[in-house]
């Protein structure tokens, strides 16, 4: 399936006026779930992380709850949401499935801190390559005021 046929069924879905209003009026962390035959349980996220301009998509499968798999292909994961019977899909998220979910997110959540953290740390110049270190200091400073004219 492809962005563009999410993008129709959406398209389809939003000129029903009540499942428009539905879904404008869910609000940030709501969750559904569903059983398709044959598939991985797993959980797929949705989420805006920092100020990246798109949503994040993330599906944790977990039917090795010890090793469990991240899948950050917005496709793949879209995928794992897709309604095999549309709007008639039945919902289906008991108790345990609901619990669960929590601890895939912090999987999902941690992993992604882990990821960025490098990009966050401030510079340790001695772990910076040679070539991306600050340049030595100007060996012609002290000529420095002769160079600008200030001194004549």
């Amino acid at each position: 399936m492809s962005g563009e046929e999410y993008r129709q069924e959406l398209r389809r879905a939003l000129e029903n006026p009540a499942i428009a209003e539905r879904i404008r009026a869910l609000p940030w962390g709501s969750g559904n779930g569903l059983a398709r035959e044959g598939a991985s349980p797993g959980y797929v996220f949705c989420a805006r992380i920092g100020d990246h301009e798109r949503v994040q998509f993330r599906y944790v499968e977990v039917s090795e709850p010890t090793v469990p798999v991240i899948v950050a292909d917005t496709l793949a994961c879209l995928a794992q949401a897709l309604c095999p019977d549309g709007m008639a899909t039945e919902r289906v998220l008991d108790e345990t499935t609901y619990s669960r979910a929590f601890a895939a997110w912090d999987i999902c959540a941690d992993r992604h801190r882990r990821r960025m953290e490098p990009c966050q740390r401030p510079c340790e110049p001695e772990r910076v390559p040679g070539v991306r270190r600050p340049a030595a200091p100007d060996p012609l400073a002290p000529f420095a005021a002769v160079r600008d004219g200030t001194v004549r």
